[in-house]
């Protein structure tokens, strides 16, 4: 094991080559997860997983190298890195179950359950029928879920970076399993404000690549933003912003 390891950088031979190692020490609750994903990938559409050490809730990953973000991509070609995203995403779709160490789509939008009463009573800015509209088709998407597999739960345009070992690589996933469509939502969300439209054709690129249901991914897409809503509004943060994206992501 590398637990005593004394900085965030390691060099350590991967194959016949070189490469950096980056050492994460976050509480193991929130890695376990990670870990479980990573593991489970062996290397294939994510970074690998090195050494771990539950003590210290650390992990041991691959560097990506050169390190290139896919946002960097998308700034001149936004088809091309949805293309890429897609990639990446078949190769880490796996089947997979609680059991394996994943966290259930059900636990991650507990945020639905915590918030419902003071949502349902009445918050300004927070238009309770788009609360119980994601709140239903939540339910209705969770119960309809068949064949779950492993997924990244952020993957976005600063999660995926460039490797000379593989094409591209997903890195910091959430390490969740169930519904496949889930999966794109965080795409659609960690750039500038972009258009509606902009947002449809990518969703389009994903169902047609990845043989999607486009009206399950565009219901799993409000669940999402009024998830993002919902944890903002628990935490006292401004959530009108993330509000309006829910709406928005009604015309997707």
């Amino acid at each position: 094991m590398m637990s005593s390891l004394p900085a965030r950088f390691h060099t350590m031979p991967i194959g016949e080559r070189m490469r950096t190692a980056v050492w994460r020490s976050t509480p193991w609750r929130r890695r376990a997860p990670k870990i479980a994903a990573l593991a489970l990938w062996t290397g294939r559409g994510a970074v690998r997983l090195l050494d771990c050490d539950q003590a210290m809730g650390g992990l041991l990953v691959e560097q990506a190298e050169p390190g290139t973000m896919l946002v960097q991509v998308s700034s001149a070609d936004d088809d091309g890195a949805t293309l890429i995203a897609a990639g990446v995403l078949r190769e880490v779709w796996r089947p997979a179950g609680d059991a394996d160490g994943l966290r259930s789509l059900d636990s991650w939008c507990q945020g639905f359950e915590r918030n419902r009463a003071a949502l349902l009573h009445g918050v300004a800015g927070f238009p309770r029928r788009l609360f119980e509209r994601a709140d239903a088709l939540r339910a209705e998407l969770l119960a309809s879920t068949v064949e779950p597999v492993s997924l990244h739960g952020d993957l976005h345009h600063f999660n995926v970076l460039r490797s000379d070992r593989a094409g591209w690589l997903a890195i910091d996933p959430k390490g969740l399993v169930g519904d496949r469509c889930f999966d794109v939502c965080q795409f659609l969300r960690n750039l500038e404000t972009v258009p509606s439209s902009v947002n449809r054709r990518r969703v389009d690129i994903f169902c047609d690549e990845l043989g999607l249901d486009r009206r399950r991914t565009r219901d799993w897409c409000l669940v999402h933003a009024v998830l993002d809503a919902c944890w903002s509004f628990e935490d006292g943060e401004a959530y009108a912003p993330r509000v309006a994206y829910a709406e928005q992501s009604l015309l997707f």
